[in-house]
């Protein structure tokens, strides 16, 4: 399964649905015990609007809740996003090793 996105704007509507949209990943994976899983990441302090990216696990595991709100396949990020946002943040090492 390949990376997802969706694009973010920095606004308060949008703000407000990114975080609706986290916490029902959020719970997902808790109700799952995957947390460990998967790794989440943002371009958010880099650009606006920025990516919000799903790593293949979170895709497999949330594929109706981030169909809900837009995501698209795209390739993994060629450099780690600086924004770490939920999961297990030492799967960035993983998916980016020379860049740990």
């Amino acid at each position: 399964m390949p990376w997802h996105r969706i694009a973010l704007r920095l606004d308060d509507d949008s703000i407000t649905r990114d975080m609706e949209l986290c916490d029902k990943v959020d719970r997902r994976l808790d109700d799952r015990h995957a947390l460990a899983e998967v790794y989440i990441c943002s371009t958010a302090s880099t650009r606006d609007p920025a990516d919000l990216y799903f790593c293949p696990r979170t895709v497999e595991l949330c594929s109706d809740i981030l169909a809900e709100y837009g995501a698209v396949e795209c390739d993994k990020p060629a450099t780690r996003p600086p924004a770490f946002v939920l999961g297990n943040p030492d799967l960035g090492k993983r998916h980016w090793p020379d860049q740990a």
